[in-house]
Order: structure tokens, then sequence, then C-alpha cells
């Protein structure tokens, strides 16, 4: 049982509790320590390769203070030093032992009785291969399954590459989205011809994994507004994903505003009147104030928001 899908900061005793009583055997995207990494060389270089291992491939967590046999847990062996300065050791070994640095390592003491769990989360790296440098040792590290294991030049070409590749697909993505807007080739019919779009893409969205959930954003779906209204009017499922609208109703043949949740977790807002509500605007303070010396005051002229 992983514990991605919880913050780092909000796993409890009860989370790991239930780990141990449904066997939940390493994966992946987790792997139990029985106690923390110890100073020595050794000992640094295989918590770097941990750390690595996870940040190269789909990311993870590493649990200290569980005893695992075969790599499935069985009891706490709870850490009973000074927690604070323990995660400080880790995070200095692993800020000063790889390159490039993981920018970004969250590290919590989860309290038991006798104790405490740390966790360290090394999540998917967009900026892999990390690769470690302490004492010249200039190794890199992925992961499959529960192991850890050097990647062939094969798989370290792929790693180099993902980033400048996931760069290009999201500048096609949005050519090819406003491209489509800009020829009415959009999910439904809109009041103007003048647009607001803004696209928000998560990396994920053209990484290899598993679809986003729909389901998620349905629960959620109140965050999903269209560009000025405090809540969607209307929504549908269609090829796409998730389609939030402005404005509901039978007769609704044309809307203001949409927002489409893409079935990869990319989002697309879209606001029609935007640009021709900008020009009624200013051409109503031209007419009105000429002579002014400027916009500063727009915003105190009276109905200016009426154009």
């Amino acid at each position: 049982m992983a514990l991605m899908h919880l913050p780092v900061d909000q796993v409890r005793q009860h989370h790991l509790q239930s780990s141990i009583d449904a066997k939940a055997a390493e994966t992946v995207a987790i792997e139990y320590k029985r106690e923390t990494y110890g100073g020595n060389d050794d000992a640094r270089a295989e918590f770097l390769a941990d750390v690595s291992s996870f940040a190269n491939t789909s990311g993870g967590d590493l649990v200290i203070g569980i005893d695992a046999k075969d790599g499935v847990p069985t009891a706490f062996t709870p850490f009973t030093g000074n927690v604070d300065a323990e995660l400080r050791r880790l995070d200095q070994m692993a800020q000063t032992g790889l390159e490039p640095r993981i920018q970004k390592l969250p590290m919590c003491a989860v309290p038991i009785d006798g104790g405490s769990v740390l966790i360290i989360r090394a999540a998917r790296s967009y900026n892999a291969p990390h690769r470690i440098i302490f004492k010249g040792k200039n190794r890199f590290w992925a992961r499959s399954s529960a192991r850890k294991y050097e990647p062939n030049v094969d798989e370290l070409r792929a790693m180099f590459t993902l980033a400048p590749q996931l760069a290009e697909r999201m500048h096609d993505f949005r050519m090819e989205r406003v491209a489509h807007i800009a020829a009415s080739d959009t999910p439904v019919r809109l009041l103007d011809e003048g647009f607001l779009v803004l696209h928000v893409v998560p990396f994920s969205a053209f990484d290899l994994r598993p679809p986003f959930s729909l389901q998620t954003a349905i629960r959620h779906m109140h965050k999903f507004c269209p560009v000025g209204v405090n809540s969607a009017q209307d929504s549908r499922i269609n090829f796409d994903g998730l389609l939030t609208l402005s404005i509901s109703g039978p007769n609704a043949t044309k809307q203001r505003a949409y927002v489409q949740v893409f079935r990869t977790g990319a989002i697309e807002a879209v606001a029609a009147p935007v640009v021709h509500d900008i020009a009624k605007r200013v051409l109503w303070y031209l007419k009105a104030a000429p002579d002014a010396p400027g916009m500063a005051d727009y915003n105190d002229r009276p109905n200016h928001a009426n154009g």
C-alpha cells in the first residue's frame, strides 16, 4: 500500500499500521528500512542510490523505522534519536551527494508508540537523471518493482531526452489547441470572436502514466469554474474529458466561457467576450474623458464596468 496519495506531512501512524496489517509489499513506489542510514561512506552511498533511483524513475517513499521480510513489512522498529537532527543530516547528504540536486525532497517524522518513523519522499524528477557524485562514484540508479538497478545506455539516453521531449510536446499541444480555437473548433459555440485562452499543463500530461482520473475532476468540479463566474453553471463528459460551462439551460446555444479538463490532466480555459468587453470600456473612457491625463483613475469612474 503506497503512501504517495497522501501529502507526506499528513501520514499518520494508522496509515503505516494499515500497510503492516495488509502486508503491503515493497513496490516501485515504496521501500522499508529497519533503521536509518549510518554515517560511513557505504551507508551514505546507499542512501543516495535509494533516493536517486526513485527520482529517476516514477518517485516513491523511503520509510525508515519499519522492518520487512522479503519486502513485506512486519513490525515497527521506531527511530528513537533526535528526529530534527536526523532529517537535517539526511537532507544534507542528498543536497551534497547528487547532481543535479533534487530541489524538493520532503521529509517528515511520524510519531508512533516508542519513537518515530521517518519518511523521505523523492518525487518523480523532470530534471533527471540524477547521479551520485559522493566520493567520485559517478553512478546512476533507477528502480523497477522493489529493487534499484543501474540503467543501461538506452535507458540513460531516454532519461536525458525526457525533459526536452516534454517541453516540445507541451508547445505542440498549445499551438494545436490555439489553432482549433481560432478556427472555432471548440467543444461549444462561443459568443464572441475575441478569446482569452489559458492552458495549465502538468508535466505528467505527456508522461507515460495512467490517464488522469475524471472521477477526481468530477468530485472537485467546483475548482474548474469558467472565467468570470463563481461556479460552473453546467457540465458534461465529452470525448476529451470533463467540460464545464458558464451558461446553463436548453436554450444556451452559445457560451461565454468554458473549461475543458482533458483526460491527460491538462486544463483549457477559454473566455470569449473578454477582448470585446475591454475594447468597449476603453472606447467609453476615450469618449467620456478625451482630455484625461491617463488611465490611473479609470477604476474610480462610475459605471465603467457596464461599458
